[in-house]
């Protein structure tokens, strides 16, 4: 589902890195997006404004999932 809003190129990016899998951490998303936690943090909590992900789990042990 892509959301009403437009989706940035970092967005784009963790879409993608959802082909194949079930689920990501944000570490994953952070390596294989080359940013900082901070920034991971921030597009991971847009996504879920937008309700493009979800989140099971919290802190470390988080898991995102595509909505």
């Amino acid at each position: 589902p892509v959301p009403s809003q437009i989706i940035d190129k970092k967005e784009q990016a963790v879409l993608d890195l959802f082909k194949g899998q079930a689920s990501l951490t944000r570490a994953e998303i952070e390596k294989a997006l080359g940013v900082s936690t901070s920034t991971a943090c921030r597009i991971i909590k847009k996504m879920i404004a937008n309700g493009v992900l979800s989140a099971e789990g919290n802190g470390r042990n988080a898991k995102y999932y595509l909505e």
